[in-house]
């Protein structure tokens, strides 16, 4: 027989008071004084449990969202670089093709003759 539950129903409003403060899922445990795996276990077994970390952290995600708009708004570059790389998939990237088996000889003479030296038996 499994032990009866800890979970009690006021625990749905605290743990969406603490995401809305920014605490993380994985935070919580220790909050309810239990473990990781006992909060998934309440987020499935109970409805109202899981509904209100994500609405918590919705709410949290949202104000970080907008004050991080509000800082590109107003011209801080490391807000800028975030939104840009995160929001709208700029990226810091050179592409880079791999030619295999051409050596940098092999395409310097292409450019220069045209030709590209090729061993015997091909």
């Amino acid at each position: 027989m499994a032990a009866p539950s800890l979970y009690k129903p006021e625990y749905a409003e605290l743990a969406r008071n603490y995401c809305m403060l920014g605490v993380l899922e994985g935070e919580l445990g220790p909050l309810f004084g239990t473990s990781d795996r006992t909060i998934r276990t309440w987020k499935k077994k109970f409805p109202e449990f899981a509904k209100a970390i994500e609405e918590g952290s919705v709410h949290s995600n949202a104000r970080v969202i907008g004050a991080l708009y509000k800082n590109c708004l107003d011209g801080k570059e490391t807000s800028i670089i975030w939104w840009t790389k995160n929001k709208m998939g700029w990226r810091d990237r050179i592409d880079t093709v791999a030619k295999i088996g051409i050596s940098p000889i092999d395409d310097l003479l292409n450019e220069v003759e045209g030709t590209t030296f090729k061993p015997k038996g091909e």
